[in-house]
């Protein structure tokens, strides 16, 4: 087991993050853009580390999950 410290908390957060804002991003940005508000206010104000964001996403058929 690792000693728990700030480098070790870094190299443990910092993937998460870059992943979570990823999503929210383009969650948001497609959310806007199709004038969907409820979905929107949702993104802005719960984070699920993207999980909500890549469900909205994929069953929109938003990119990287458009239909063919």
């Amino acid at each position: 087991m690792f000693p728990l410290n700030l480098a070790n908390l870094v190299w443990l957060i910092a993937p998460l993050a870059i992943w979570s804002y990823f999503w929210k991003f383009l969650g948001l940005w497609f959310s806007a853009r199709k004038n969907e508000k409820a979905w929107f206010i949702v993104f802005v104000f719960i984070n699920l580390i993207g999980i909500l964001e890549v469900y909205y996403l994929h069953s929109r058929g938003c990119w990287p999950f458009k239909r063919k």
